[in-house]
């Protein structure tokens, strides 16, 4: 899978997250993807220093 087509796979996972997991309404699941989303981000940052 190419960078482009990866980059917009994770923003779109990002706005679902946003929608769907508010932080009064599940305080741990909006940590936890939050968390995850730290991740995938410093993976990209590598992966595109890399490139």
């Amino acid at each position: 899978m190419d960078l482009f087509r990866e980059t917009n796979l994770i923003e779109k996972l990002m706005d679902v997250i946003a929608i769907n997991i508010g932080e009064d309404e599940n305080p741990k699941a909006f940590r936890m993807s939050h968390a995850l989303l730290d991740v995938i981000e410093k993976n990209m940052k590598k992966r595109m220093e890399a490139v």
